[in-house]
């Protein structure tokens, strides 16, 4: 009796052991999987960044127009809200002098195409469906982030407004610092 509980004991143990040798293999498999992954992904992320970013800042535009813009923090740097908020009022009741505005901003941005008076991206108050229709890389910054062509069109209205819109690294996305508006 004594022989088969050791036996018995010493195939437990002997399976538990074997039991764990293949639960660490399958973790170091998945371990090395994974390093793999976010390997592959690191290489593409640095060589098709201005790609991600693109992908980004079009998905970005076009949502803040379909859920009525929220909050400019949230895909703009807070600095470029302020700005754009402060261009948006100027001339309005309680908004800065065009005077005052450029004294404030002028050395951060060029003014001249702050959209003074007008919405973010587009030139109107009221819009339909927003789409972004053309995005071209201007120039890569020596930041890490990215100057871009676009076409903020307007579909049902056919209203088409070009600007440049720079756009820098924040984390594990981007976020825009600055839109010169040229129409």
């Amino acid at each position: 009796m004594k022989k088969i509980n050791i036996l018995l004991l010493s195939f437990i143990i002997f399976t538990a052991c074997q039991k764990n040798k293949v639960a660490e293999q399958q973790a170091d498999s998945v371990k090395v999987e994974s390093i793999a992954k976010v390997d592959t992904m690191a290489k593409s992320v640095n060589a098709d960044s201005s790609d991600i970013a693109k992908k980004w800042l079009v998905s970005t535009i076009e949502d803040a127009f379909k859920n009525n813009m929220g909050e400019y923090d949230k895909f703009c740097t807070k600095k470029y809200a302020e700005y754009k908020s402060d261009a948006t009022g100027v001339g309005m009741d309680g908004g800065l002098t065009e005077k005052a505005f450029k004294k404030k901003w002028s050395k951060d941005y060029d003014t001249k195409y702050s959209g003074m008076g007008i919405g973010f991206m587009i030139n109107a108050q009221d819009w339909n469906t927003i789409k972004v229709t053309d995005v071209q890389l201007k120039n890569k910054l020596e930041n890490g982030g990215y100057f871009f062509k676009i076409v903020v069109e307007d579909i049902e209205a056919k209203a088409k407004n070009n600007r440049e819109v720079k756009v820098i690294r924040s984390s594990k996305s981007f976020l825009i610092d600055d839109v010169l508006e040229y129409n």
